[in-house]
């Protein structure tokens, strides 16, 4: 029998806030995680916390590249490496129009057809090529998975949606979905999906 050490921290250990709602760990072993007072950055030894412009919760963390994206309360965008500062924060905000910009919490994040996938409840977004695509501006929305490189959204009160490109397609089969409450899609054999 193996046993591997585990250590807890509490929120006094990081000084921070009391929820982790994700986590992210780069190539370097760097820890990194969405917390309600900001993005906490752990490198085995120290705590550091970095918090975005509007204060909210981020809800979602996503690493590609020398980018960590983030996902807080309509506010999104990415920390890039600084020297000087640690961690500089990048608002992707401005590049969405202005009728757009109150989604919500951002809850997951995607890499996606070549870009990154901001979801939210009330909102699909795709930044790719310095841009901003709105996808879907729906208030009926709830958690969002990805199965392979498959998205799936469930809409409330109708079942679970696939992302095609930048348009919704009801899944058949799925409107008793509509009305429970989905924590998580896993694949369980090439032709099924555990719901």
């Amino acid at each position: 029998t193996c046993f591997s050490s585990i250590q807890n921290y509490t929120k006094d250990s990081y000084s921070a806030g009391t929820q982790i709602w994700s986590i992210c760990q780069d190539n370097d072993g760097m820890m990194y995680f969405g917390n309600n007072s900001g993005l906490l950055a752990y490198d085995g030894t120290y705590w550091t916390l970095f918090p975005v412009p509007n204060g909210s919760i981020i809800r979602s963390v996503k690493i590609d590249g020398d980018k960590i994206f983030v996902g807080a309360s309509s506010e999104f965008g990415y920390f890039i490496p600084d020297l000087h500062r640690g961690l500089v924060y990048i608002s992707l905000i401005n590049k969405i129009p202005e009728e757009y910009r109150d989604f919500g919490e951002v809850w997951h994040i995607f890499e996606y057809q070549g870009g990154i996938l901001f979801l939210s409840f009330n909102g699909i977004f795709l930044y790719r090529n310095d841009t901003i695509d709105v996808l879907v501006a729906n208030s009926n929305l709830h958690f969002s998975f990805k199965v392979d490189s498959a998205i799936y959204i469930r809409e409330i009160n109708k079942g679970l949606q696939q992302l095609h490109g930048s348009e919704l397609q009801f899944v058949k089969g799925t409107e008793k979905l509509g009305n429970l409450t989905v924590m998580n899609l896993i694949r369980y054999d090439e032709r099924s999906i555990l719901v």
